[in-house]
């Protein structure tokens, strides 16, 4: 969504643009992928032109990665002034110590200048790895979240949970709700980000999946 939000801000701004997938096998065509960013992610704009692949990339006055394995392939592409890398998290630590988490954490040593999703990015890796790095706060639609009346007196508590992704450590995240559990009556945890029904869970609880 930011991704796509910066590149219509640059299209407002008079800036053209190009977007292109890196190794992608899901679309046959540049026009299925129009229509499936046109449908999900709001690209109603014909001006800018899409890709489904790298090959025949253009001339362009600045190329952006937007993810590690994409800094990969611009390091090496030449054809253009400036080099940019979106970066939204710190992917090395998508995976445990090993050959992905070094290649992702070698992309920071490229040369390229970084736009980071908030101030702790951008420090970490000016400071770290001696990246040139700007930032972009983090921000929600107002007019859509607003804060509502509790109806109850349920103490709730919100838990991330995505068993299946090793760095959000849903095993150690059970262990300490157990124990909070035990000290605070009538709490209610809601878990969020992944179903987490075939699971042995002890408390009270909401799977909202």
């Amino acid at each position: 969504m930011n991704i796509f939000r910066f590149i219509t801000f640059m299209e407002n701004f008079g800036m053209h643009n190009r977007i292109y997938l890196f190794q992608s096998t899901r679309f046959q065509t540049d026009e299925q992928l129009r229509e499936f960013l046109k449908d999900y992610y709001n690209i109603g704009n014909n001006k800018i032109e899409v890709f489904c692949s790298t090959e025949g990339m253009e001339f362009a006055h600045g190329t952006i990665a937007t993810g590690w394995q994409t800094a990969y392939f611009v390091r090496k592409f030449d054809n253009t002034i400036s080099k940019f890398y979106f970066i939204q998290d710190y992917e090395p630590y998508f995976y445990p110590m090993g050959s992905e988490y070094l290649l992702a954490e070698n992309t920071y040593r490229f040369g390229l200048r970084g736009i980071t999703a908030g101030n702790w990015l951008k420090k970490k890796l000016n400071e770290e790895y001696g990246m040139r790095t700007e930032s972009f706060l983090f921000s929600y639609d107002h007019k859509l979240y607003q804060p509502k009346v509790k109806k109850d007196h349920v103490n709730r508590l919100f838990f991330y949970a995505r068993p299946v992704t090793p760095r959000r450590s849903f095993e150690l995240g059970l262990l300490a709700l157990y124990e909070l559990n035990k000290r605070i009556k009538e709490m209610e945890v809601i878990f969020a980000g992944w179903d987490v029904s075939n699971y042995d869970i002890p408390f009270k609880h909401l799977n909202a999946g």
